[in-house]
């Protein structure tokens, strides 16, 4: 947030910071996760950002949700994994080929 204008995240930047969060011990990982590929995905949509969600962005949160084991994680996941079948089929755009077809 407060940091050089001019220094633009990519693709690794934000799968590391959504995989770290993701592997955290803090309780709420999965949301703060899904939060940070949302964050990218409406920067990549806006034209703010050149990256967006591929496959490791989205097993990373789906990863947290499953080890989470919270109440609500499997509907998330759930959720998440339908939302990507839906854009998928739409306008066949998948977040990669690397297992995700």
């Amino acid at each position: 947030e407060s940091g050089d204008s001019d220094v633009i995240p990519d693709d690794v930047t934000f799968n590391t910071v959504i995989h770290n969060v993701a592997n955290s011990n803090a309780v709420d990982s999965p949301q703060c996760a899904m939060r940070l590929l949302e964050r990218m995905k409406q920067s990549h949509e806006s034209g703010l950002i050149g990256a967006k969600p591929d496959i490791i962005s989205y097993n990373s949160v789906l990863n947290a949700f499953a080890k989470s084991g919270g109440s609500e994680s499997a509907q998330h996941a759930e959720e998440l994994l339908d939302s990507l079948e839906k854009r998928s089929s739409n306008d066949n755009n998948n977040p990669g080929s690397t297992g995700w077809e």
